[in-house]
C-alpha cells in the first residue's frame, strides 16, 4: 500500500479547517514579538517619505558619507507597507503585519502539504520554531511569503498542469518590489529546473516528471522571470544589489545576520534539527527522492550554512520535503509495525479517513469555542508585546534614547560618528542629525564600513580622518578604543551611561 500517494484538500472538512485556523492562530502567536530590530527605523523612515513624496526615495539623504549618491532602494514596497502600520496603528500595526506575514507564509506551505493533516501540522509548529528568529519588522519577512507562494505555485503546475505558468511573472514583479530577496526565487526556480533535468537523466520521479519541451519551457520562464524583476524604480540596479551586498567582506565579520549560524545559541538549534532531520527523511524514506527535492535542500541548506538569515528560506524549502517524505518513511514503519488497518482507518487521508467526516453541532461549537479562546490569546498576545511603554522600556535597553536626547536638544549643526547599529534609530529620532553608517550595507560598502571600523577602533590616520569627515559628534557604545584618546584630546562630554557615550569637539 502506498501511503504517500492519496491526499485531501484540508479545507473541504470541518477538523481540517479547524486545523488550518488553530495553525495559524498558533503561529501568529509565535511570531507576535515586540517590534525593535536595528533597521526598522529606516526603512520607516523610507517608507514615510515614499508615502509622501509619492515616489520611492532613490538618493541617500540619511547620511554625510553618501549624501546625494544613488541609493538602490530595493524594497521601498515593503519599506511603505511597514510604515502604513505604523502609522495606523503605531508598534501594535508592526507586530500584527509582521505575525500576518509569518503566519501566511507557513499556511501557505501547509496547504501545499500531502500528508495527514495531524503530521503536516507537526510540521509547521517545527517550522515555526525554526523560523522564529528571523521574524522582525522588515521586508524580509515579505520575501519568505513569496517563497512560499512561488512554491505552492510550482506545485500547483507539477499537479495541474503548467498553463498557468504565467503567474510566475507577476509574482516575481511584487517581489523584486517588496524585497531583494526574489533572488532566493531565482534560486528556487534554478535548483527546480536542474532537478526536473535531473529526474529525467537519471530515471528519478517516472511517474511525475516533465518532458523536455516543459523543462525548456520552465527555462524560459525563469528569464522572464529575472526580466521581470526590472519593473522596479532601480531599473537594472534590482539586479545588481544583490552583488553589491555579497561583495562586502565585512558583512561576514561584524553583521550578525550574515554570519554562520552559532549552534551554541539555543534559539539557532532549531535549524540544526531541521536540517538533520531532512537529510535523515531524505536518506530512510522507502519513496524515491524528487531531483528537485535534494537539489533545493542541499542549495539553501549551504546557504542557510553561510549565513543565518537564510535560515528561514531553508525551513520554507524543508518543510514540503519533510511532509513528503517524512510521511512516507513514518507511514511505512507503521504499516510494518502496526499493520494497514490502523494506517486506512486513521491515518492515510482518504475517503475513511475521520478527518473527513462532517462535524457534529455541538463539536462545531466546541471548534468556535476553540477557535475564539486562541483569538483572544493572540490578541493578548500582541498587545501586551507592543504596548507602548513596554516597547520604549525594551529600546532604551538597545538603543541609546538618553543620549540622543541630549544629541538633539543640542541642535547639532556638524557630521556625527555613530554606532553601526544606531544608525537606523538616529535616522528616525534624530531627523536633523545625518549618519556616518547603517544598515544599508549595499550602499556603504566595504570602504566606508572599515573606514568607520577604523575610526572606533582608533586605528592608523584616526585623527585626520576625523578632520576629513569634518566629525563634530561621537556617539558610541562605551568600549569603543576612540573614546580614550577623546578625553586625552580635549573632547567635551556630553552624556554617560552603561550603554553609550557621547563627545563633542569643544
Amino acid at each position: 500500500m502506498n501511503v504517500q500517494q492519496k491526499s485531501f484538500h484540508p479545507l473541504r472538512s470541518d477538523v481540517g479547517r479547524l486545523f488550518f485556523v488553530t495553525l495559524f492562530l498558533l503561529v501568529f502567536i509565535m511570531g507576535a514579538r515586540t517590534p525593535l530590530d536595528t533597521d526598522v527605523w529606516w526603512q520607516l523612515r523610507a517608507g514615510e517619505e515614499t508615502w509622501r513624496a509619492g515616489a520611492p526615495v532613490l538618493v541617500d539623504h540619511f547620511s554625510f558619507t553618501h549624501y546625494g549618491g544613488r541609493w538602490i532602494n530595493h524594497s521601498w514596497l515593503g519599506q511603505v507597507f511597514l510604515y502604513l502600520a505604523y502609522a495606523g496603528a503605531g508598534y501594535w500595526g508592526l507586530t500584527f503585519l509582521v505575525a500576518l506575514a509569518a503566519a501566511g507564509s507557513l499556511m501557505v506551505i501547509f496547504l501545499m502539504g500531502t500528508s495527514p493533516i495531524p503530521f503536516r501540522s507537526f510540521l509547521i509548529i517545527f517550522g515555526a520554531v525554526a523560523l522564529a528568529p528571523v521574524w522582525s519588522p522588515r521586508p524580509q519577512v515579505f520575501s519568505l511569503f513569496f517563497l512560499a507562494l512561488l512554491q505552492i505555485a510550482l506545485e500547483s503546475c507539477k499537479r495541474l498542469g503548467w498553463r498557468k505558468i504565467w503567474f510566475l511573472v507577476i509574482l516575481f514583479v511584487l517581489w523584486s518590489n517588496f524585497h531583494a530577496g526574489y533572488s532566493l526565487g531565482l534560486i528556487f526556480l534554478g535548483c527546480t529546473i536542474l532537478g526536473e533535468i535531473l529526474n529525467n537523466l537519471v530515471g528519478l520521479r517516472k511517474d511525475s516528471r516533465p518532458s523536455w519541451i516543459k523543462i525548456f519551457a520552465l527555462c524560459g520562464w525563469t528569464a522572464a522571470c529575472g526580466i521581470a524583476v526590472l519593473l522596479n524604480p532601480n531599473g537594472l540596479g534590482t539586479w545588481t544589489v544583490q552583488f553589491n551586498t555579497i561583495h562586502v567582506g565585512a558583512l561576514q565579520r561584524f553583521v550578525v545576520e550574515w554570519a554562520s549560524p552559532d549552534f551554541h545559541d539555543l534559539a539557532q538549534q532549531p535549524f540544526l534539527w531541521l536540517l538533520f532531520a531532512t537529510v535523515l527523511v531524505l536518506s530512510l524514506s522507502p519513496e524515491r527522492p524528487d531531483g528537485t527535492h535534494v537539489i533545493s535542500i542541499l542549495c539553501f541548506a549551504g546557504l542557510a550554512l553561510m549565513a543565518r538569515r537564510n535560515i528561514g528560506p531553508f525551513a520554507l524549502v524543508a518543510i514540503p520535503v519533510l511532509d513528503r517524505y517524512g510521511w512516507s518513511l513514518l507511514g511505512s514503519m507503521l504499516e510494518r509495525f502496526k499493520g494497514k488497518k490502523i494506517l486506512e482507518n486513521y491515518v492515510i487521508p482518504g475517503g475513511s479517513e475521520p478527518f473527513q467526516r462532517k462535524a457534529s453541532p455541538g463539536v462545531k461549537l466546541l471548534n468556535l469555542l476553540v477557535i475564539a479562546l486562541l483569538t483572544i490569546a493572540a490578541t493578548i498576545k500582541a498587545y501586551l508585546v507592543a504596548y507602548p511603554s513596554f516597547v520604549e522600556a525594551s529600546m532604551a535597553e538597545q538603543f541609546p534614547v538618553k543620549a540622543v536626547q541630549v544629541l538633539t536638544e543640542n541642535s547639532p549643526s556638524g557630521n556625527l560618528l555613530n554606532e553601526y547599529n544606531w544608525g537606523g534609530y538616529l535616522t528616525w529620532f534624530s531627523r536633523k542629525t545625518p549618519v556616518f553608517v547603517d544598515g544599508r550595507t549595499d550602499l556603504f560598502g566595504d570602504k566606508t564600513i572599515m573606514e568607520w571600523i577604523d575610526l572606533i577602533q582608533a586605528r592608523g590616520n584616526w585623527e585626520a580622518q576625523l578632520d576629513w569627515f569634518e566629525i563634530e559628534y561621537v556617539l558610541l557604545q562605551p568600549d569603543r578604543p576612540i573614546l580614550d584618546h577623546l578625553r586625552e584630546s580635549g573632547w567635551r562630554l556630553l552624556y554617560e551611561d552603561q550603554g553609550a557615550v557621547l563627545y563633542t569637539r569643544d
